[in-house]
């Protein structure tokens, strides 16, 4: 039976860093399972990247959306989402929010009417 042993000591600096490469850092640690850094990068983004977030919200929804370990992030902006829809649908953002997958707006209906 082969053992192996892994260590990895490294720094990831969010700071320097825009909200595409840290939407790209969390499909890349979601698909590398790297669980603590994917975490780490949700918090980020709910906490840090707001603005970025609702700006580019048609994005950010269409990608997390695909990432079944992305609960936290996607139920934190739903419910923002369902707070302030005005935030997010207004008539700059109303034709980016349309175009939206048709399974993410089938399961924000179906959360609304869970609401």
């Amino acid at each position: 039976m082969v053992k192996w042993r892994y260590i990895y000591l490294g720094e990831v600096d969010f700071a320097e860093r825009s909200g595409l490469d840290i939407l790209e850092l969390l499909v890349a640690t979601d698909e590398l399972l790297l669980d603590e850094l994917f975490d780490l990068t949700q918090d980020h983004l709910i906490y840090e990247q707001i603005d970025w977030v609702q700006h580019n919200l048609v994005l950010v929804f269409n990608t997390i959306f695909k990432l079944t370990n992305c609960k936290k992030l996607l139920d934190h902006y739903v419910e923002l989402l369902f707070a302030a829809p005005d935030l997010f649908i207004t008539s700059e953002t109303l034709e980016d929010f349309l175009s939206l997958d048709k399974d993410i707006i089938y399961e924000l209906i179906k959360r609304l009417s869970l609401n």
